[in-house]
C-alpha cells in the first residue's frame, strides 16, 4: 500500500515568489510532459533523474531561437558563450578544454562541435535553430551509459515535431525588431505538414530567414556593428508507417550561418566599441542527413538509427598583439550508427544496444598579417603568413550498452547500467610554413603522425521509491568520460597523447506535485569526482632564434563538484501561472595541477582549492505568464522572465604560480578576471486566438551589459575581450497557425 500521508497537505496555503496558493484554488493541475531521455516515453515527473524539459509552448513564450535563448532558463545549466557557433554548454560546472563535455543531440542524430586545430571540439558547439519543436530535454550528470562519451556533465536534446499524417497545418512566423547600438533585425520562419497518403505518409517542412544586425563597432579599421548574424536553412522530415509494426523516418537539414565579427568589446573604449586589428568572420555551414527504422517485434521494440553530420566552417580569430588572424577553415563529418532494442517483461524494462561512430576532420590553419586599414588578412602564400600547417584528425568509436529497471515492488525500482567502448583516435600534422614565417621546402613539409586507443567502462546505478503517485525520491551513482586526444607532433617537447578524462556521480533527488498537481517541485543536491582533468598546459621554446609560447592539452589534477538545484513550476489561478529555478555549484580542484613546462610564471595551472574557471557560483531564473480574456475568441498573454547568473572567474589564480615552488607568487595574473553578476529582465504581452498571435517584447528591458567571458592574456593584453549578451532588443513578432 502507497503511503498516503503527504497529499493530506494539499490543504495548507503555499506562499511562493510573494504570491498565495491556497488549497481551495479553482487552478488547473500542471500538464504532463513525456520525455525519452531514458530511450523510452516516460512522464517527466515519473522519471528518477534530474531532468529539464522545455515544451514548444514554452519555447515559443521565452521567443527561443538559439541555444542562449533558453540557457538561463534550466537549473544548472550555462555557457561559455564566444558568439554563435562558437560556445560550450556547460552542466553542473564541467567545463574544460577538449572534447565536448555536453552531449548535444537533435532526435536521434548526436551534432557534434568541430575539433579545430588542437582537438578542442567542445569549443565549437553546433547552433541549430530551434523553431518548430516539440520540446527540448536537458539531462543533468554523467550520462555514460546511454549517450557514452561526451555526455559527462550531461545532454541537451532538441526534440522536432514530427509530420502528421492524418491532416494539413501550416505556420507562418515573422519578426522584426532593433537592437540597441544596431539597425533592423528580420526574421520569417515557415512550417507545413503534408499528408500524402492518409494516416499513412506524411512530410514535414520548416525554411527559415533570420538576420541580426551587428551592434558592436570596430575603432581600429572604422566599420560599424561588425557582429551581424545571417542564418538561412530548413529542415525536411518525412515519416512512413509502412505497417502497424513498421515505421521510417527520414531528416534533411540544411543551415548556413555567416557572422561579421567578435562578440566581444574592449572596455577601456566607449560603449559597444572594440579596438581589434583583424575581422574575425565566421562562416558555419551544416548538413545532417538521418534515417531511423522502428519496428516492433513481438517480444521487443526495435531502433535503427543512421546519421551523416557534416560541418564546414571557417573561423576567423584576432591573433592579438599585432596585425594579424588566425584564419582556420576546416571540415568535419560524423558517421553515427546505432542499433538498440527495448522491452518490458513482467517485472523488467530493459534497453540493450550497439554504437559506432566516426569523425573524420581537417584543418588549414594559418596565422596571416592583416591590412591594417581594412582588417582583412593578406592572401595566403605570400610573406605575410606567419605560420601555417595542415592537420587531419580522426575519432572512432564503437560502444555496447544497456539498462535494466526491476520494479521491486509496487513502490521501489532499480536501475543498473553499463556501456562498454572502444576509442582510437588521432592526427596527421604537416608544416607548410614554420613559425615566424620560414616558408619550408617541400621536402621538409614532413607529415607528422600521432595516434591513440582507449577501451574501458562506465556503469550506473539507480534507485527510486514513489512515496505516493505524487511524489518520488531516488537515489543515483553513475560514471561519464570523454576520449582523450593527440597534440601537436610537430614539436617534440609536446607530449603527443593525453588521456580520457572521467566523472563520477552521486545525487539525491526528490520529483514532487502538490496542491492536486497545480504545483510542482523538483530538486537534487549531487556530488561529482572529477579526474585527470584534460587542461591547457604551455611549452616555452626557441624555434629560429625566436622564444613562443605553444599551447597544448594535457591531464591535470582532480576537482570536486557539488551543488543543489530546484524547479519550481505552479499554477496560481487559471489566469496566473509563474515558475522558478536556482543552482547553486561549488566547482573546485581537490589537488594541485602538473605545473606547465619551462615557465618560471604560469597562469593556466591551479592549486588545491581552487574555483575551476567559468563556472558560475549561482544561477537564478524566475517567469511568470498572466492571461485575460479579451472576448470570446481573443486572448491577452502577459509574460516576464528574469535570469540572473552569479560570479565566476576567467582562470584559476588571482596571482601567477611560481615555477620553482609551485605555489602562488606575488605577480598578478591579468588572464584572471572577474565575470558574470549580472540580470537579465525580458518582457512579452500580446492578444492571441485559436490561429493569430500578435506580441510586443522587450528582451534586455534594463540595457544591461552582461559579461558572459573575459579573456586577457599575453596577446590579449588589460582589458582584454569582453564577451557580452545582446543589448536590449525592441520588437513585434506575428504568427498565423492553420
Amino acid at each position: 500500500m502507497k503511503l498516503e500521508i503527504l497529499p493530506k497537505l494539499k490543504i495548507l496555503p503555499l506562499v511562493i515568489s510573494g504570491v498565495i496558493i491556497s488549497g481551495n484554488s479553482q487552478a488547473a493541475e500542471i500538464e504532463e510532459i513525456v520525455v525519452t531521455a531514458t530511450k523510452r516515453a516516460t512522464s517527466l515527473q515519473d522519471t528518477p533523474m534530474s531532468i529539464s524539459a522545455l515544451s514548444g509552448e514554452t519555447l515559443e513564450k521565452l521567443g527561443v531561437n538559439d541555444f542562449a535563448d533558453f540557457v538561463g532558463s534550466v537549473p544548472g545549466l550555462s555557457q561559455r558563450d564566444n558568439g554563435p557557433g562558437q560556445s560550450r554548454p556547460v552542466i553542473r560546472g564541467i567545463q574544460g578544454a577538449g572534447e565536448a563535455q555536453v552531449g548535444v543531440y537533435l532526435d536521434e542524430i548526436p551534432v557534434s562541435g568541430a575539433p579545430g586545430a588542437t582537438n578542442d571540439a567542445g569549443r565549437f558547439s553546433p547552433e541549430l535553430k530551434a523553431f518548430d519543436m516539440e520540446r527540448i530535454e536537458v539531462l543533468k550528470g554523467p550520462q555514460g551509459t546511454l549517450y557514452g562519451s561526451g555526455s559527462m556533465g550531461g545532454t541537451i536534446r532538441l526534440i522536432a515535431n514530427k509530420p502528421d499524417p492524418s491532416e494539413f497545418s501550416a505556420k507562418i512566423f515573422t519578426e522584426v525588431s532593433s537592437t540597441e547600438g544596431g539597425d533592423l533585425n528580420s526574421q520569417i520562419n515557415l512550417m507545413a505538414n503534408l499528408p500524402l497518403i492518409e494516416d499513412t505518409l506524411a512530410i514535414r517542412a520548416v525554411l527559415y530567414d533570420r538576420k541580426e544586425d551587428g551592434f558592436i563597432d570596430n575603432i581600429s579599421y572604422n566599420k560599424e556593428n561588425i557582429n551581424d548574424v545571417d542564418a538561412t536553412g530548413g529542415r525536411v522530415i518525412a515519416g512512413w508507417n509502412v505497417s502497424d509494426a513498421t515505421s521510417i523516418t527520414a531528416t534533411y537539414i540544411k543551415q548556413d550561418q555567416e557572422v561579421g565579427g567578435g562578440f566581444h568589446i574592449n572596455t577601456d573604449l566607449d560603449d559597444l566599441e572594440t579596438g581589434i586589428a583583424s575581422r574575425e568572420e565566421f562562416l558555419d555551414d551544416q548538413e545532417i542527413w538521418n534515417l531511423v527504422i522502428d519496428h516492433k517485434l513481438s517480444w521487443a521494440d526495435l531502433l535503427y538509427s543512421y546519421s551523416n553530420y557534416n560541418r564546414q566552417a571557417e573561423f576567423n580569430f584576432n591573433a592579438g598583439g599585432f596585425n594579424a588572424v588566425v584564419s582556420q577553415p576546416q571540415d568535419s563529418e560524423v558517421e553515427t550508427h546505432e542499433l538498440r532494442l527495448t522491452g518490458e517483461l513482467e517485472s523488467i524494462s530493459w534497453t540493450a544496444g550497439l554504437f559506432s561512430q566516426e569523425r573524420d576532420s581537417f584543418v588549414d590553419s594559418a596565422t596571416v598579417f592583416v591590412d591594417p586599414a581594412t582588417g582583412i588578412m593578406f592572401p595566403l602564400g605570400t610573406g605575410a603568413t606567419v605560420l601555417r600547417r595542415d592537420v587531419e584528425a580522426f575519432l572512432d568509436q564503437q560502444a555496447m550498452f544497456g539498462e535494466m529497471t526491476f520494479h521491486l515492488a509496487d513502490q521501489w525500482d532499480l536501475t543498473l547500467g553499463g556501456r562498454y567502448f572502444d576509442i582510437e583516435n588521432g592526427s596527421a600534422q604537416t608544416p607548410r610554413v614554420a613559425i615566424f614565417a620560414v616558408q619550408l621546402p617541400p621536402e621538409d613539409q614532413i607529415t607528422a603522425v600521432t595516434k591513440a586507443d582507449e577501451t574501458g567502462s562506465t556503469y550506473k546505478a539507480n534507485l527510486s521509491y514513489n512515496v505516493n503517485d505524487d511524489v518520488m525520491v531516488y537515489g543515483t551513482w553513475s560514471e561519464g568520460f570523454r576520449p582523450g586526444g593527440t597534440n601537436q607532433a610537430i614539436i617534440p617537447e609536446i607530449p603527443t597523447n593525453y588521456d580520457s578524462d572521467t566523472v563520477e556521480n552521486w545525487e539525491l533527488g526528490i520529483h514532487s506535485q502538490w496542491l492536486d498537481r497545480r504545483l510542482t517541485l523538483n530538486a537534487a543536491a549531487y556530488l561529482l569526482s572529477w579526474d585527470d582533468i584534460q587542461v591547457l598546459q604551455t611549452e616555452t621554446l626557441t624555434v629560429n632564434g625566436q622564444t613562443a609560447t605553444f599551447q597544448f592539452t594535457g591531464n591535470g589534477a582532480e576537482a570536486e563538484v557539488k551543488g543543489l538545484e530546484m524547479e519550481l513550476n505552479a499554477n496560481v489561478t487559471d489566469n496566473l501561472s509563474v515558475n522558478a529555478g536556482i543552482n547553486w555549484v561549488k566547482a573546485e580542484l581537490s589537488a594541485d595541477s602538473p605545473l606547465n613546462l619551462n615557465t618560471a610564471n604560469q597562469s593556466q595551472t591551479g592549486l588545491d582549492g581552487d574555483d575551476i574557471p567559468n563556472v558560475p557560483d549561482f544561477t537564478f531564473n524566475f517567469g511568470l505568464d498572466y492571461y485575460w480574456n479579451v472576448s470570446d475568441s481573443l486572448e491577452g498573454v502577459f509574460h516576464a522572465n528574469y535570469d540572473y547568473v552569479g560570479e565566476s572567474f576567467s582562470d584559476f589564480n588571482e596571482f601567477l604560480i611560481d615555477g620553482a615552488t609551485g605555489n602562488e607568487g606575488g605577480t598578478p595574473n591579468i588572464s584572471y578576471q572577474e565575470q558574470g553578476r549580472f540580470g537579465i529582465w525580458d518582457i512579452r504581452v500580446g492578444l492571441e486566438t485559436e490561429a493569430w498571435k500578435v506580441f510586443f517584447f522587450v528582451d534586455n528591458v534594463f540595457d544591461k551589459r552582461g559579461v558572459s567571458q573575459v579573456t586577457v592574456d599575453a596577446f590579449r593584453p588589460d582589458p582584454g575581450y569582453s564577451y557580452i549578451l545582446r543589448p536590449r532588443k525592441v520588437g513585434l513578432s506575428v504568427s498565423y497557425e492553420f
